[in-house]
């Protein structure tokens, strides 16, 4: 099983603080968490296995755009306002419960990895 490599994009504080106790609580962390302009070049000197970002964020929406067609990068888009999860690539989920996220995150993990 790969180490998850998590970089959170996010526009609102309450969803960082919110994903970043959740992941906390999991003993994970983000390698990053951004929440102001960032390049693409930026992201990549990251190296993650998964971004997750805000769905609200239209900069950062485009921002993540060249990276929909690597499969080795899961990128997950959150939305607030209907707690749905996209996973690009692979599958919509729709959430009730904060443990979705983290089954989620150590599922892409271990079926990288197989």
């Amino acid at each position: 099983m790969t180490e998850s490599r998590i970089l959170l994009i996010w526009e609102h504080p309450f969803l960082r603080d919110t994903v970043s106790a959740l992941l906390k609580e999991a003993g994970l962390t983000f390698v990053a968490d951004l929440d102001s302009y960032v390049s693409i070049n930026d992201i990549k000197a990251y190296a993650p296995t998964h971004i997750l970002v805000e769905t609200s964020s239209v900069q950062h929406q485009a921002l993540i755009a060249p990276l929909l067609e690597q499969e080795e990068i899961v990128i997950i888009r959150i939305n607030l306002d209907d707690n749905q999860l996209q996973v690009i690539q692979r599958q919509d989920r729709a959430i009730s419960r904060s443990s979705d996220l983290l089954d989620l995150l150590h599922n892409q993990s271990t079926s990288a990895t197989a």
